[in-house]
């Protein structure tokens, strides 16, 4: 949309900012096939797209057809899906202004519910996590909730802050402990605004990922066959 893009430019071209926003992008590949994607960009203070990030992790069924990789007749099966392509794993982003770099990662829509990109983006440096969505599918229900404090988990775990855009709410800012400094509550129009530290991500769940949960559960797992189990016909313990 032409239109709509020129306007975007112009608008941060006047108020000086960085703006980073959702849109739907394509691209022709080389045999000629037209591969869309449900993307994102990062437009700096001149209007220009410095970055893009096309969400990696699409809605089962909702954005794409699981499992076409192994089965491909089943993307010819039409339940309403949108058949976004994926894109890579979430980029590292900058926004640089003078001599200051602020980095950060974007996830799109219910990605924030997945630790594990998150962790990957902090791994590769991201200081802030930005999470772009559209709750609007779930209405006035526990859904928009659940998904924001799923978004407010990562900050907590990743140890970096959270910035959180949703069409109709539930908008926030999170520290890098999860604590939320500004929010919007769902319905709502307006801003949310907080000054933030960039993270530097030295949680437990940066370093070691789930492997300490892995090993209590097999460990506990271990434990409940090894202990003598009470014979319950008896009254005996074997």
């Amino acid at each position: 949309d032409r239109d709509l893009m020129n306007w975007v430019r112009d608008l941060v071209r006047d108020e000086e900012i960085f703006l980073y926003t959702g849109f739907p992008d394509a691209q022709r590949e080389p045999d000629g096939k037209l591969e869309k994607f449900n993307s994102s960009g990062l437009f700096n203070q001149q209007g220009i797209l410095v970055d893009r990030y096309p969400k990696y992790h699409l809605l089962p069924i909702g954005e794409a057809m699981p499992f076409t990789r192994y089965f491909p007749f089943l993307a010819g099966i039409d339940v309403g899906q949108a058949e976004w392509t994926p894109g890579p794993v979430p980029n590292i982003m900058t926004a640089q202004i003078d001599d200051t770099s602020f980095s950060f990662s974007g996830l799109i829509c219910f990605e924030s519910i997945l630790g594990r990109l998150a962790r990957n983006s902090v791994l590769q440096g991201s200081s802030c996590l930005v999470v772009i969505t559209n709750d609007g599918w779930f209405g006035n229900t526990a859904g928009p909730r659940q998904h924001s404090a799923l978004a407010q988990m990562r900050a907590a775990e990743c140890g970096v802050p959270v910035i959180r855009c949703a069409n109709n709410g539930i908008s926030m800012i999170c520290d890098d402990r999860g604590r939320v400094l500004d929010s919007l509550g769902l319905g709502q129009k307006g801003f949310v605004r907080a000054a933030i530290t960039p993270g530097s991500g030295g949680t437990l769940f940066i370093r070691f990922g789930n492997t300490p949960l892995m090993i209590f559960l097999l460990l506990w797992t271990i434990l409940v066959l090894l202990l003598p189990r009470k014979d319950e016909s008896n009254g005996l313990t074997p």
